[in-house]
């Protein structure tokens, strides 16, 4: 993959990841960055995350590839305002929210065959960008999921995004994400959540007997 510009919207640690491991990787010599928060723009810029800052208006009509890595509750509103500003040349644009079948529909509605969803799984206990690494992604599944309005180009180039992170490509269905995801990601947590409120009863109930044979001697 070499595109001549790729513009992130949103350098946490996923966005800060995505950034180093392209140019590290030589996918494209210029990254465009942007996020809310102005020291992470900076620490990014430092870091080597992203080659240059740029309001998410212009780097709608710079940027061959856009991707959104904020907050799936931002999705919606961030594209509505960015999407007016898109240049001739923009191909393909994409996000990393961990759910998909509302974004899909959300941002296909606005980015028409331009938009293709993807999903890394891999990441870090801790986020922000100051966690970042070129290597977070290294071996790790993608999925990759087009709408029915997805081009080819889009999704060959968002396929080729995720090849070029060193990663695996997974095509799906934004539904097959969702419930792979639930089972994969929340599963754990309700089953963590069930061992410890189990290991907690347990320990209630021989507290109470040890203290019914202290009353007995």
């Amino acid at each position: 993959m070499q595109c001549s510009s790729i513009g992130i919207i949103g350098l946490g640690l996923i966005g800060g990841s995505i950034g180093k491991s392209l140019l590290k990787n030589e996918a494209s010599h210029r990254v465009l960055g942007w996020d809310v928060n102005e020291d992470a723009i900076d620490f990014a810029l430092a870091s080597g995350a992203v080659t240059h800052a740029c309001e998410p208006e212009k780097m709608a009509g710079e940027a061959e590839l856009l991707i959104l890595a904020v907050p799936p509750s931002q999705m919606k509103l961030l594209s509505e305002k960015v999407a007016p500003f898109a240049g001739k040349g923009l191909k393909a644009v994409t996000d990393t929210a961990s759910t998909k079948s509302a974004i899909v529909k959300q941002l296909s509605a606005i980015w028409k065959e331009k938009y293709v969803g993807l999903h890394p799984m891999a990441g870090k206990e801790r986020a922000g960008i100051d966690n970042s690494s070129a290597d977070l992604f290294e071996g790790a599944a993608w999925a990759v999921v087009p709408s029915a309005l997805s081009s080819k180009e889009a999704v060959e180039m968002a396929t080729d995004l995720v090849c070029a992170l060193h990663s695996v490509p997974i095509t799906l269905t934004p539904e097959e994400h969702d419930a792979i995801v639930a089972v994969t990601s929340h599963l754990p947590m309700f089953l963590a959540t069930a061992l410890v409120t189990l290991a907690a009863q347990r320990a209630s109930e021989k507290s109470q007997t040890f203290q019914i044979r202290r009353r007995r001697l």
